[in-house]
């Protein structure tokens, strides 16, 4: 029927009568018999050949013209599909002969004579129907017969590349008809490249994509040469890359069938690089070249980027050896490329695309000796970049250098002689990292961008290699300034690194802080597996605190000016600041260093001068017994434990210290605004909770008879202060001490309860000593409410101490329901929490347990309308 409505005179009848028939064809061909289809495949070719002749020769005004060739287009793909690759002859032979000549003769005369249409949705449509003979699944297709289309597709697409480039190089110039041809080709080699399986075919491809590239590389003489230009080499690349990519998982089978030609793409781009610099772009194309021609130009060289280093991970995932020598080069051009002449975007794609090639390489050398010499020749041509030709592109490329820093620390010694791996590591980044510093000295602050690149590679290089790694190589002092001043301990051109330093320690105490230290500790244990790499108290001791004593010293010299020496104070705070630091691990060398370091660690505590010395060691100590306590050996932590002993009294103190001046302070708050009185408020009691979290951490370590011996002297302390507040109450005396003295001794004591390292007795003890408290309303509110902070850490910590014994049940929740009518205000918050961690271990099936519920619940509605939100959320 289609071949009689093809010799039909009447073009129009003909067409609108073949739609439905090929229609219909599409719909039967996946169903006919294999014999069937193999004895009418060739009229079927010659019918469809005749169809799409009659369409093209036609005029193409109807409405329905592109629609009929598509049509024409999907059929001939569904009969080349179940003939040559999805059918099921007898013994799934390879097709030969007047067969194999059939079938071409349809696939040359439909699918690809389309491939040069002018109409882009049959061209797409076309260049599809190809893309899915090639995509057939191997495990249903007949692998010879789907050799046959693959190398016949190959060969049509190579065909057009050789005769455009033949002649291009003829005439000097394109075609427009050769343009227009070769980039229809080269946008259907981004996805047909991979897919042509035979390596034959594909090398001879890549061949002549690579004779388009560097042809085109800005050294084009036509005049409408620039987005030629660009187009081209840009859809060339394009193929390249995705013939590399479709092995981005380095699979060994699939890797095995591009053999060499990653290779030899990266071997003639490093050729090319290396005979001109300017890849891409010449110094004579950006003069006469439109911008918008020269951004296209510039993309290029972000997708030449991005192809070096997909072709350079291949080759050293194949051949470390061959690949090790092109590692140096790859680096040192792919630094060329964030020259100048690159845009911002480009030179963030090529810095990204050097991280990735260095974090492979240090990844997959990683502990081995022969890759130094070529290791050493990357950080090289690295270096370039602190050039001021690169200057535009600071922002993105120094960041990729710190990065790149931080990687190589990361990596573990695991050679033989971990010292010279060592010496390695700093021969290769101290250079670097000078550079950098001297670099932020010259460059102007005006300069906003190149200041930030600097400080952030500098910053991610702290964060990498440590503390200890970076002070070893970079001093505080250039040498200059301190000619002048020798007791100066940090030039002014250099305060930016300690502010750097500063946000690392703050950085590394706030994870190793946070839901009780658990998550970061964790993390840097992983990360610190190799002992080298965890921190030495031993430099603290000696470096860092021996420049904050010189600043110290500083501050007190004669002849200096106020100013000067609030500046002093302020750099022997930030020397202290970076103590946590070196309390993470745990530290190395905390068996031998510890014990001599805490009796310093204490007496500054104690130094009326530095008040936020208190928080900084006790923010410490919580890193370090937190770190001791779950990765520490026996020894660390018999160490600790013995240390608990002198390490909690005076901690004890300080916290009696701090509530002291609190109280002190209130004599004085006539003399002082609001705003200025709660700030010091604030303080205080941040200082307070941040030493009470240090106790709690370190009681876990200690000695059990020493703390239950601390804790009984802590109670018998709280009594007598009750028992003398309840006295000078009846007097009507001032109980502004008492009641500042009686929180310190709660603190302590809810220290000591969040340790969860008290036994039944001292549970026991506590419950009873803070009974009154909790009942009494004559007392000052803010003792109530630090009674029921420590009720709320028993019920937390204790549940089962609180619940599942009946008689204790009976007494705590007499207490919460008979203590309602005298609770203040301030401190709903905290008895609701007491009431929900018991009911939280309430067993349903206990029916003592289940009676205590309807006496709470009035309260707890009541809550839910509460003034404050914290209440209210308790509540609910």
């Amino acid at each position: 029927t289609l071949n009689n409505s093809s010799s039909n005179t009447n073009t129009n009848a003909a067409s609108d009568a073949q739609m439905p028939l090929l229609q219909l064809l599409e719909l039967s061909l996946p169903h006919v018999a294999y014999n069937i289809l193999n004895h009418q495949f060739h009229v079927l070719s010659r019918v469809l050949r005749a169809a799409l002749k009659m369409e093209q020769s036609s005029s193409a005004d109807r409405s329905n013209a592109n629609a009929k060739v598509r049509q024409l287009s999907k059929c001939a793909h569904l009969a080349l599909l179940h003939y040559l690759i999805l059918g099921n002859n007898n013994d799934n032979a390879v097709v030969s002969g007047p067969q194999k000549k059939q079938a071409l003769k349809l696939l040359d005369e439909t699918i690809l004579a389309l491939f040069r249409d002018a109409r882009p949705k049959v061209r797409r449509a076309a260049q599809g129907n190809c893309l899915a003979l090639l995509q057939s699944p191997s495990e249903q297709s007949n692998n010879g017969n789907a050799a046959i289309v693959s190398n016949h597709v190959g060969e049509y697409s190579n065909a057009i590349l050789e005769n455009v480039i033949s002649h291009a190089n003829k005439s000097g110039v394109f075609a427009k008809e050769d343009v227009v041809k070769v980039l229809h080709i080269l946008r259907f080699l981004q996805q047909a490249l991979p897919l042509l399986n035979t390596t034959k075919q594909s090398s001879s491809i890549v061949q002549n994509l690579l004779s388009l590239i560097f042809m085109n590389s800005g050294n084009n003489t036509n005049n409408d040469g620039g987005i030629v230009d660009g187009m081209i080499v840009q859809s060339a690349l394009g193929a390249l890359q995705a013939l590399v990519d479709v092995d981005s998982g380095y699979d060994t089978d699939n890797a095995s069938s591009l053999g060499s030609i990653p290779t030899k793409i990266l071997a003639s781009i490093l050729q090319n690089a290396t005979n001109n610099a300017n890849l891409f772009i010449d110094n004579n194309a950006t003069k006469t070249k439109n911008r918008e021609d020269l951004e296209r130009l510039e993309e290029c060289r972000s997708n030449a980027a991005q192809l070096m280093t997909s072709c350079c991970i291949f080759t050293l995932q194949q051949n470390a050896e061959l690949g090790t020598k092109l590692f140096p080069t790859t680096v040192n051009v792919l630094v060329v490329l964030c020259h100048v002449h690159s845009s911002v975007a480009v030179a963030s794609t090529v810095a990204s695309e050097l991280q990735r090639l260095m974090r492979f390489y240090l990844n997959l050398n990683n502990g081995q000796q022969n890759s130094g010499a070529a290791l050493e020749q990357a950080f090289q041509s690295l270096n370039k970049l602190l050039h001021h030709h690169y200057r535009s592109s600071w922002s993105m490329c120094l960041p990729m250098l710190g990065n790149v820093i931080a990687q190589l620390y990361e990596q573990q010694d695991c050679g033989n002689d971990i010292v010279s791996e060592q010496k390695q590591k700093q021969k290769l980044v101290a250079p670097l990292l000078n550079d950098l510093v001297t670099l932020h000295s010259n460059v102007e602050l005006s300069d906003a961008s190149a200041v930030s690149g600097i400080e952030a590679a500098v910053q991610y290089a702290i964060d990498g290699m440590g503390v200890e790694q970076f002070l070893s190589m970079v001093s505080l002092s250039n040498g200059e300034a301190s000619k002048k001043n020798k007791t100066s301990v940090m030039d002014k051109d250099r305060v930016w690194l300690m502010t750097l330093l500063k946000s690392h320690a703050k950085s590394i105490t706030s994870r190793s802080t946070s839901s009780g230290g658990e998550g970061a500790i964790m993390a840097d244990a992983s990360t610190n597996n190799n002992t080298n790499r965890r921190p030495r108290l031993a430099f603290f001791q000696q470096s860092i605190l021996s420049l904050a004593r010189q600043c110290d010293a500083n501050s007190a010299v004669a002849g200096i000016t106020a100013i000067e020496s609030s500046v002093q104070m302020e750099w022997c705070m930030d020397m202290w600041s970076l103590f946590p630091v070196f309390c993470t691990g745990p530290p190395m060398d905390l068996v031998s260093t510890f014990p001599k370091l805490a009796q310093i660690l204490v007496k500054a505590m104690s130094d009326k001068r530095y008040p936020q010395i208190v928080s900084i060691v006790c923010t410490g100590l919580t890193v370090l017994a937190s770190s001791v306590a779950q990765h520490g050996t026996d020894q660390e932590k018999q160490t600790m434990s013995d240390l608990s002993t002198k390490l909690l009294p005076a901690l004890f103190k300080i916290v009696e210290s701090l509530s002291g001046v609190a109280a002190a302070s209130q004599g004085e708050e006539a003399g002082k605004d609001e705003k200025t009185r709660q700030k010091e408020e604030q303080q205080n009691s941040q200082r307070v909770q941040i030493v009470t979290d240090a106790i709690s951490t370190i009681a876990k370590l200690a000695p059990p008879p020493f703390l239950h011996s601390l804790f009984r002297k802590i109670m018998q302390r709280l009594l007598a202060a009750t028992s003398a507040h309840e006295s000078d109450m009846n007097d009507n005396d001032d109980d502004g001490d008492d009641t500042a003295k009686i929180c310190s001794l709660l603190g302590l004591a809810q220290g000591l309860v969040s340790s969860k390292a008290l036994d039944d007795d001292s549970v026991a003890l506590l419950f009873r000593v803070i009974k009154p408290l909790v009942r009494s309303d004559e007392l000052n509110a803010k003792i109530q409410k630090r009674s029921y902070k420590v009720l709320a850490d028993l019920c937390e910590h204790y549940p089962l101490y609180m619940v599942s014994k009946e008689e204790q049940l009976d007494e705590s929740i007499d207490l919460l329901t008979e203590s309602i009518m005298t609770c203040h205000v301030s401190a709903r918050y905290m008895r609701l929490k007491c009431l929900a961690c018991m009911m939280e271990q309430f067993d349903c099936n206990n029916p003592k347990q289940m009676e205590v519920i309807p006496k709470i619940m009035g309260e707890i509605l009541l809550c839910l309308k509460d003034s404050n939100g914290k209440t209210r959320e308790m509540a609910y």
